[in-house]
């Protein structure tokens, strides 16, 4: 994916390996973005959150770096 920061186009590639943690129930969750799919559970999960915000954190250096 390719993101303009500073008006300059830098590409990024990501994969599809996202931080999780697994919650009280015993089911994994996303350690930081949600999309409004999986609050809903109707089967219609999107990934498009989590990869973009994946590809920010690669331009950044890390999710913490993100803030």
């Amino acid at each position: 994916m390719t993101f303009n920061v500073d008006g300059e186009p830098i590409t990024v590639v990501v994969d599809d390996w996202f931080p999780f943690y697994i919650d009280n129930k015993g089911e994994e969750q996303f350690c930081f973005a949600r999309n409004k799919s999986e609050e809903m559970d109707d089967g219609k999960a999107e990934m498009w959150v989590q990869l973009l915000e994946k590809g920010w954190a690669k331009i950044c250096g890390s999710y913490e770096a993100t803030e």
